[in-house]
This record gives structure tokens, sequence and C-alpha cells, in this order.
């Protein structure tokens, strides 16, 4: 019912239209009134768990360094008999690996007072990595199981670091930028091998690659992104040197690496593979799917 149509039907009925604003405005103020209560008796419940935890996971490949911020998140939840916005609290935690860079993830929080169980999942759905977690409060450290996609990825030790809590904000990209450039430092440079095919396929070639970083804009968001520049080192003219897309996961163990060719042409390459250590070891292959293992070493 609209409150154009209702003011109307009491106009036709007669009814004082003060009577009717009053009632109104009382039925407004009693939505307010539990709306604040109902507001404050979460918060006060969440306040339990807010705050920044930071800890490890141990896994069956080593322990990662973890970072939970739990934090109260407003949800529109309809409109008051004033066609207000109404909002309610939910819990929910940014989740960040402190030992690698990677996407954030943002998790639904479900804590139970009773029993002091703190339940965790995406928030939401697809977009890549998923993570599920049945964790125990106990005064300021939490502790409990972590799944990833599905399947177990170790026990998470986290204990409260202050109960200032940080929330995703706009300033987050920014922010991976820099800990992206941290880490590409690391692995840029001049790296120089072979490439050895089957006898069928050819002779052993040597390759250059130098790996290095720059800021891209990607759909309207400025970030930071690893490219590669090729070359053989039999190849004076350099009439094949190509520049590479690079896609370098650090989260794996080893860390992975693939690289495309992205320079228009009939000659272009694909390298996969691992990069430890100064040490790049993955198959090289051209256009024709020709190519073999390489090993590249950071000079």
């Amino acid at each position: 019912m609209s409150l154009k149509w209702f003011f109307s039907l009491c106009l036709t009925l007669g009814l004082p239209l003060s009577l009717v604003s009053c009632a109104f405005d009382k039925n407004a103020n009693t939505d307010n009134r539990r709306e604040l209560e109902d507001t404050a008796t979460l918060l006060r419940k969440f306040s339990q768990v807010t705050g920044l935890y930071r800890g490890t996971i141990t896994t069956s490949a080593g322990l990662q360094q973890v970072e939970l911020s739990f934090y109260p998140y407003y949800r529109k939840v309809g409109q008051n008999t004033n066609g207000e916005d109404k909002y309610k609290p939910e819990l929910r935690a940014r989740y960040r690996r402190l030992d690698t860079v990677v996407d954030d993830i943002i998790l639904s929080v479900r804590f139970y007072e009773e029993t002091s169980q703190v339940l965790m999942s995406n928030a939401e759905e697809g977009g890549g990595l998923t993570l599920n977690a049945q964790t125990k409060l106990s005064g300021e450290a939490l502790s409990g199981t972590i799944s990833q996609n599905s399947v177990p990825l170790g026990h998470l030790e986290a204990r409260l670091i202050t109960r200032e809590y940080a929330t995703p904000n706009p300033n987050d990209q920014e922010e991976k930028n820099i800990r992206l450039r941290e880490l590409y430092d690391s692995i840029s440079g001049v790296y120089s091998g072979v490439v050895s095919p089957s006898p069928k396929e050819g002779a052993p070639f040597g390759i250059t690659l130098e790996l290095y970083h720059v800021d891209q804009m990607i759909g309207g968001v400025t970030k930071t992104v690893l490219k590669a520049y090729y070359n053989r080192t039999s190849d004076p003219e350099r009439t094949r040197e190509l520049n590479l897309d690079v896609d370098y996961k650090p989260d794996t163990n080893p860390p992975s690496i693939s690289m495309v060719s992205t320079t228009g042409g009939k000659y272009s390459i694909t390298i996969n593979g691992t990069l430890a250590q100064g040490v790049l070891r993955g198959v090289f292959k051209d256009q024709r799917a020709l190519g073999g293992p390489v090993t590249l070493r950071k000079k």
C-alpha cells in the first residue's frame, strides 16, 4: 500500500490528517527505536570478536603468516514506515596472507556467543579462491581448522593484536601494489639459460629473459603487474625478441610462473614452470608447439 493511496483513503473516510500523521510518526518512532536496540545488541555481541588478529596456519607445506580483521558490515534489509532504508549489522572478516601477496578474501562470519565458536566462509560466491573456517575464540586467541577450495588446508592459531579493525576500502589496491612491487623487486632481473628440445626437434639454444614490473590500468584500476622481455642469444639481429605477459603465483610451493608472448607476428612462445631461489625451471614451447625443458638462472 502506498502512502499516497492511504492518505487519499483517509480523506475519503473523513479522518483528520493530523491523527493519521501522528499514528505514522508513532509507528516510525517505534520502528526506529526497535532498529536501534537490535543494532546495539548485535554490536555488543560482535565486540567480543572485532579487532585485528595475526597468526599462522600450519599446513603440510609449512607455515603461512595470516591476518584476520573482524569488523561490522551494515547490510540493507528494507525500509521503515517512512520509506527510509533500514540496515542490519553483520560480522565480516578480511583475510590476508602476510608472507606473500595474493588477493584478500572477505569472509562472512557467524559468532555463537554460547559456545564461542566462530565460523567463516566467503561472503560472495565466485571469484576464485574459497575459504572456510571452523574456529573457537578463547579470550584473545582464535584457533581452529581452515579449508581452501573445500580441501583441508591446516590449523589456524591467531591472537588479537588490537581492537582497532581494518575494513576493505578503495586504498586497498594501492596498498597491495606497494606490497607487489616489493615482491616483484625480489625476482626482477635478467635470467639466462638453455632450452633443450628433443633431438628430433633440433639443437639446444640459449635464451634470455628480463623480468620487470609496471603499473597498468586494468578495468579502470591501476595495478602493478609483472612483465618479461625475451630474446634468443643466437639472434644478434633481434628478430625474435618478444614481450611477455607473466602470471606469477607466489602462494604455491614452489612458486609457479607462466608466460605468454604478446608481441604480434609469426613467432610466439609460452613458458610454464616454477621460480625459486633465482632459478626458473619449466617447459618452453613456440607457436608450433616445439620446444622442451628450460632452465634459466638469474644473473
